[in-house]
């Protein structure tokens, strides 16, 4: 290891005199210096090494320190590496249980739709027969309340009734869809006062109120084609069509 003697005073200004009585007694001096540096309480800590070693030596230690630092910073982040490792597997589990529960339900799609399916036609029969029930219950009402407007005018007969014929039906409507249900209604009406004669004011004004008490009924939109024959003594004869209300079906 190369090496220089120590030179007490290389850097003080003295005379020749003493500098080359300095460097005579150079290895006492040296002794002299170690003792007082030695002996004092302060922190210098005499080092000999070269200039070169001690700065490698401070390099040295400031890596230390560094990776000490970084080995604790790699410390400190180990705990929530391992707790959102930890989640991040719990959530992956989580995820795979409800795709697994998704495919399974998949399954039973097709038989839900058929079933689905099955249950719209039940549903459309259901409404047909309840519709046809409810024609029925409306026929059975319509001609009981055609039955008691009759008897209320009094003296009326019925001769025929039935769906109206073509001949009957207006022209304004030619297709099927936009026709209304109607019905013809033929009928004699007797004036009991007049049995010999024409009919009196009284039995006109009596055919005049059936034909309000028809239109006044729930099951006829209007009554349209009226005629009228009074040829016969003491009977007027009649003829009309009711054409029947579409919020109550037959």
């Amino acid at each position: 290891m190369p090496g220089r003697p120590l030179e007490p005073f290389r850097r003080v200004q003295v005379s020749d005199t003493i500098r080359t009585e300095a460097r005579r007694r150079a290895a006492s001096l040296a002794e002299l210096v170690g003792l007082a540096v030695a002996g004092s309480r302060s922190d210098c800590r005499p080092n000999l090494l070269p200039p070169d070693l001690k700065r490698a030596a401070a390099q040295a230690r400031g890596l230390r320190t560094a990776v000490g630092f970084a080995a604790l910073a790699a410390l400190a982040l180990l705990p929530p590496v391992f707790f959102y490792r930890g989640q991040i597997r719990h959530e992956s589990a989580a995820l795979a249980r409800f795709q697994s529960e998704v495919s399974a339900r998949r399954a039973f799609v097709p038989e839900i739709r058929r079933s689905s399916e099955r249950l719209e036609a039940e549903a459309t029969l259901l409404m047909e027969w309840q519709q046809r029930l409810a024609a029925q219950s409306n026929w059975i009402a319509w001609l009981a309340d055609l039955e008691r407007r009759l008897a209320q005018v009094g003296d009326v007969w019925i001769d025929r009734f039935g769906p109206a014929t073509a001949g009957a039906l207006p022209v304004t409507e030619p297709t099927a869809a936009s026709r209304p249900v109607r019905f013809t209604l033929d009928g004699r009406m007797l004036d009991r006062a007049h049995p010999t004669h024409r009919v009196s004011a009284a039995a006109q004004v009596r055919v005049q109120q059936l034909l309000a008490a028809l239109a006044a009924s729930d099951f006829v939109a209007r009554v349209e084609n009226e005629r009228f024959d009074n040829r016969q003594p003491g009977i007027l004869r009649f003829s009309l069509v009711l054409v029947l209300n579409p919020a109550t079906p037959l």
